[in-house]
């Protein structure tokens, strides 16, 4: 009888987790270019260039600089900080057509446009 509730509590919790998972997210479609110095250049100057983040002298990189982004692209900590965890900018909230442009920016390869 013990079995048969514990069994019954890991179908419960089951049912709870992929109920609470993001499987009914939509995919980003990315239909236009993203620029990098039309489109996401003006977010890195509101929300990520600022306090004291992301600006020359900074010791994780100045983000005004393509190749402090593209040595963060590189090794994927752009991509899971801020499209995936959302964990980036700090003290900020990226709106979610930000987050696309960004997704579909570095989808492209990262590209110096």
């Amino acid at each position: 009888m013990k079995k048969k509730g514990i069994i019954a509590s890991l179908f419960v919790l089951c049912g709870i987790f992929v109920s609470c998972s993001k499987m009914d997210v939509e995919p980003i479609t990315c239909s236009e270019e993203v620029s990098l110095s039309e489109d996401l250049q003006p977010i890195i100057d509101a929300k990520c260039a600022t306090a004291g983040c992301h600006v020359s002298g900074y010791w994780k990189g100045d983000y005004n600089d393509y190749e402090t982004i593209k040595k963060h692209y590189d090794k994927g900590s752009l991509y899971k900080k801020v499209v995936v965890k959302q964990t980036m900018p700090k003290g900020d909230v990226l709106a979610q057509e930000e987050i696309d442009l960004w997704h579909c920016w570095i989808q492209a390869g990262a590209p110096n446009n």
